[in-house]
């Protein structure tokens, strides 16, 4: 019955000599969960890549081939229309998914039917597949609706999405984006409904320079911008307050310090979505983004940025501040528990 109805499609599109593709399609089928088809694109009909996915004789795979280069954001269109499975997971060709991967993320889905994405935290791998580090991403609805109007908090290889809320979006993939597509899609599933990150690292995430995050930052950046045009609608009541976000965004990464207008436009953006209803009015989230904001400053190596957030946090509410001290000595997971 697996075989026929798959519960779960995988898609998973790569181009080039695919170096570390059979290392990522053995660990897809080796997971734990096995009512999955694994959807193959080799875009520009790689001789190379064809010889590996050769080399697997799994029924579960199937195989596409397109002559000229479609891209990313076409090729999983075009495996997207070819699926079958209730459940669509992503994975890319050069990370790994760890065993339980869709099993936690099946289980997860099936006990919250008003999830529509799961995400994972996630373990960096290096060339040879060693860890060097690890991603803690937001965990929950809210926390990840917040942080999604400033950075993309979800790993596109690692998410799990119901078929139904990809099919009523366009594409799902917007084939214009040559770079960011993940954040473009990542907007308008979070717009859709809830999305979450469970707190387990479910996938090895691997950094190198041929990636296009890294490869062409500059081309990625002016798509990234591009996306952001999609929360016009939830400033059209502070024009201004977005023309800020855009600036924040611009500036991000580039090692320009941030001037003064935006060294509070964290907690800003904030109140302004918990006025209009879009994120939780509670002063325990105020404090969440006040770390979050701080955490931020410190990461961009931003001290007076720091200084003055800290001293914003105590003029807002001290005895508040103090209330949660205990969670920001804990770290970051205590803090998050605090917010639902």
């Amino acid at each position: 019955m697996n075989a026929v109805e798959p519960h779960i499609s995988v898609l998973l599109s790569v181009a080039g000599r695919g170096e570390y593709l059979a290392e990522a399609v053995s660990s897809i089928l080796n997971q734990t969960y096995s009512s999955f088809e694994l959807l193959i694109m080799n875009d520009g009909s790689s001789e190379e890549l064809s010889e590996i996915l050769n080399t697997f004789e799994d029924p579960r795979i199937k195989i596409f081939t397109s002559a000229k280069r479609q891209g990313l954001p076409s090729s999983l269109n075009t495996l997207f229309k070819a699926s079958r499975g209730k459940l669509i997971a992503r994975m890319d060709g050069d990370d790994i998914s760890f065993k339980t991967r869709f099993e936690k993320q099946v289980e997860f889905l099936q006990g919250h039917p008003d999830t529509i994405l799961v995400g994972s935290w996630v373990k960096l791998i290096n060339l040879q597949g060693e860890e060097t580090g690890k991603l803690q991403l937001p965990v929950r609805p809210a926390q990840i609706c917040f942080e999604h109007y400033f950075r993309n908090p979800i790993i596109h290889p690692s998410i799990m999405v119901r078929r139904s809320a990809l099919e009523t979006l366009e594409g799902p993939y917007c084939e214009e984006y040559r770079f960011a597509q993940d954040y473009d899609l990542m907007i308008r599933l979070i717009h859709s409904g809830n999305c979450v990150n469970l707190p387990m690292y479910l996938l090895g995430y691997r950094k190198h320079p041929g990636q296009a995050s890294t490869a062409k930052q500059k081309e990625q950046k002016e798509f990234h911008l591009q996306a952001l045009e999609t929360f016009a609608d939830d400033f059209k009541e502070d024009k201004i307050l977005f023309s800020q976000l855009k600036t924040y965004h611009e500036l991000r990464g580039s090692g320009k310090p941030l001037p003064m207008q935006l060294r509070d436009v964290w907690s800003r953006v904030y109140v302004f979505l918990a006025g209009q209803g879009i994120l939780p009015d509670t002063k325990t989230f105020l404090h969440y983004v006040g770390y979050r904001e701080v955490l931020e400053a410190y990461r961009n190596r931003e001290l007076s940025s720091m200084a003055f957030l800290i001293f914003q946090m105590l003029k807002r509410n001290p005895m508040g501040l103090l209330h949660i001290a205990p969670y920001y000595l804990k770290g970051k997971r205590e803090l998050e528990n605090l917010c639902l």
